[in-house]
């Protein structure tokens, strides 16, 4: 399977069928620190940021879960996973833009990937303030 998995863009539109409006949502959303375990015994676990812009609508939680889990049980190298679950988060919200890190604990280092979409590969200040909420500062 070389497609990205994702959920079809109806499953994030309300009951009723109209678009969920983002409500003023002009900036980043950002869901951090998703635990995941693959599949193969690839690596041990593995840790999941993704962040979008809205554009005409917003996710809920659960959406984002199931893209994370439907990659996460293929077979795949960390960096391909990174890709495909961009993608599907891409193709299923349509933002302005997506970023996705995976951190995996590999033998004795913590490996992380990233892939930037639309805004975040265009807006170098959006890409720092992804980078910055990720492992915030006390």
């Amino acid at each position: 399977m070389d497609q990205p998995m994702g959920t079809d863009a109806a499953a994030t539109a309300p009951p009723d069928g109209t678009p969920a409006a983002i409500h003023g949502c002009d900036g980043m959303v950002l869901l951090r620190g998703i635990a995941f375990r693959p599949a193969p015994a690839l690596w041990r676990a593995g840790i999941v940021h993704i962040a979008y812009v809205p554009d005409r609508r917003v996710s809920d939680v659960s959406t984002l879960l199931r893209i994370i889990d439907a990659n996460a049980r293929l077979f795949s190298m960390q960096e391909r996973l990174t890709v495909r679950i961009a993608e599907a988060v891409d193709r299923t919200l349509r933002p302005r833009g997506v970023a996705v890190a995976v951190e995996v604990a590999h033998q004795a280092a913590i490996v992380t990937t990233s892939r930037m979409l639309g805004a975040f590969r265009s807006d170098a200040d959006l890409r720092r303030e992804f980078r910055s909420l990720l492992h915030p500062r006390p």
